[in-house]
């Protein structure tokens, strides 16, 4: 569930939207949705960093041990093919249209490398954080596991803290060296963004070894999720072009919100309604949904701008319904038979994360490693 709150907040700052035309209370809202929507990604690395470790923790108490060739096997095979079909969409597309291919920006897709080299898309850098994530994490854990069972993730805090300390280091030296904004050069490389990620891990391993949850239980979800939002808040009132301690401390803000969402969806136990395995199917199909909503930004920006509040309402509408549609689409065309080759073939070694654990459990769940990362 809190997947699709992460890519519902992309959607909401990638929209064209004129608010102009709207009553004020609603355009402050709309404007401020599309001011902050952009800490959906933020939300996305952190349960990216909870929920995979999660299941390389369970694979290690489950064997002793972790495979790591086949955790990366099965990781690119969630990753891969869906961006691949996008990627294929992209080039025929240009290809039509007579555009050039960009030499570098077509290598950075392809080595997933797009925060360094160059992307064809504006949203794909985070696929690359991501990828780059996943390798970092199967190196960690393939040095820890070599000590004893009982103490191979001990290091995990220790190795948090220096990640965070390098990465909160890099971004002020950033800042320092370039003052004026650049959303590339300052939101998308791995080295400045990386310890939202590793926050998940260190999330997921005080759960599972250090008793986080009981230490937590005195602490009514409802205060954590408001704590959460209070955090999160100064995306929304800030522009982070303007004010550029969001994309240095605010970051360190930004995974703390986070951590404590995930720690309260944990907790929450969701109905089994219509409504709700809709928006958990919604939220199954997020990494779909978040590659093609960049597409449908291309064809529904005609829509806006129209000048009146309707027409804006319909091209919002349009916007985030059809990207909806079409990521559950293309999950439903592409991801879940590649997923069910996966688990026929390449089982995974880790048991399923118990349901308290995860934060888009429900009983409409499939898979066997239903919690993955999305994008």
């Amino acid at each position: 569930m809190l997947r699709l709150v992460a890519v519902a907040l992309v959607l909401f700052n990638h929209a064209t939207f004129s608010t102009e035309a709207f009553p004020p209370a609603v355009a402050a809202v709309l404007e401020a949705l599309r001011r902050g929507g952009w800490v959906g990604v933020d939300l996305f690395f952190v349960l990216s960093g909870y929920l995979v470790s999660g299941l390389l923790f369970n694979e290690h108490e489950k064997h002793g041990s972790v495979h790591i060739g086949t955790f990366l096997l099965r990781r690119g095979m969630k990753i891969y093919p869906a961006f691949w079909v996008l990627l294929a969409y992209t080039c025929f597309s240009m290809y039509r249209r007579g555009a050039e291919f960009p030499p570098k920006d077509v290598l950075g897709e392809l080595l997933f490398l797009q925060n360094y080299l160059g992307q064809l898309w504006g949203h794909t850098w985070s696929l690359a954080i991501e990828e780059h994530f996943y390798i970092g994490l199967a190196l960690l854990i393939a040095l820890l596991q070599r000590r004893s069972s009982a103490a191979a993730f001990m290091a995990i805090p220790y190795v948090f803290i220096f990640v965070a300390t390098i990465c909160l280091a890099l971004r002020i030296w950033e800042v320092r060296n370039h003052p004026l904004f650049d959303w590339h050069a300052h939101m998308t490389p791995t080295h400045l963004r990386a310890d939202s990620l590793f926050f998940g891990v260190l999330l997921s391993y005080a759960t599972r070894y250090q008793n986080l949850t009981r230490s937590l239980r005195a602490l009514p979800t409802p205060l954590m999720i408001l704590a959460a939002c209070t955090l999160l808040l100064p995306a929304f009132v800030f522009h982070r072009d303007d004010h550029r301690w969001l994309t240095v401390t605010g970051f360190v803000l930004f995974y703390l919100a986070g951590g404590l969402l995930v720690l309260s969806f944990v907790r929450i136990k969701f109905s089994s309604n219509r409504v709700v395995r809709t928006m958990a199917a919604l939220g199954a199909a997020s990494y779909s949904i978040y590659l093609w909503h960049g597409p449908m930004v291309s064809w529904t920006k005609p829509l806006s701008h129209s000048g009146s509040a309707l027409g804006e309402t319909v091209y919002l509408g349009t916007f985030i319904a059809g990207s909806l549609l079409l990521g559950y689409f293309m999950s439903r065309l592409v991801e879940v038979p590649v997923l069910h080759l996966r688990d026929r073939y390449f089982r995974s070694r880790a048991a399923s994360l118990p349901t308290r654990q995860s934060p888009s459990s429900h009983p409409g769940h499939t898979h066997r490693d239903r919690p993955q990362p999305l994008v």
